[in-house]
């Protein structure tokens, strides 16, 4: 299969995936060709280059696991959830410590140009690869564990500072991994 006829399929497949989503169909071109491509180079980046590659197109494009579509579906539910924060009016912002899946996600964060110096030492992408999956992984499990917009009794919003910045620092990583490897983000899928 050539490459543009590889991106074609792909892009019809996500264009199939997304087909009940809300989002202009102005858009789904875009977002959709951008998801084939993430799912192509990042099927290839995550392994090492020095032995085969199988690529599966279902799972190429899957929003679980291993995929460059699983971590831009990250880098959106972030970008979600920032805007619900920035746009809710009834608010009160609290700084609390944080927890331990937070914690986590944070020290993982920390790792981040320690990954990309061994990726350019070795000439292995599939460090960058791995370490994305990794934090789009711990990120997901804080996001289960933790309330972020968090509407007490009165039906204000507690909106802690630090869970906010960490979800912030946590997108910006996974875009500048995703741009190292020549992989686009999105803001909705």
């Amino acid at each position: 299969v050539a490459g543009d006829e590889l991106v074609e399929q792909m892009t019809v497949s996500a264009l199939t995936k997304m087909k009940d989503r809300p989002i202009e169909e102005s858009k789904k071109k875009d977002i959709a060709e951008a998801i084939a491509v993430a799912a192509i180079k990042f099927t290839i980046l995550k392994q090492n280059f020095r032995k085969d590659i199988i690529f599966d197109k279902e799972k190429a494009l899957a929003l679980e696991g291993d995929s460059g579509p699983y971590i831009q579906y990250a880098v959106v539910r972030i970008y979600s959830l920032l805007r619900k924060v920035k746009t809710e009016t009834n608010k009160k912002e609290i700084e609390e410590k944080l927890t331990g899946e937070s914690l986590t996600l944070q020290r993982t964060l920390a790792r981040f140009e320690l990954v990309c110096f061994q990726a350019i030492d070795e000439m292995a992408p599939q460090h960058i690869a791995q370490y994305l999956i990794d934090v789009s992984a711990k990120f997901n499990t804080f996001y289960a564990h933790t309330k972020i917009l968090n509407q007490g009794e009165d039906g204000i919003f507690v909106i802690n500072k630090n869970i906010v910045a960490l979800c912030e620092s946590t997108k910006d990583i996974l875009e500048k991994g995703l741009y190292m490897l020549g992989i686009r983000t999105v803001t909705e899928m």
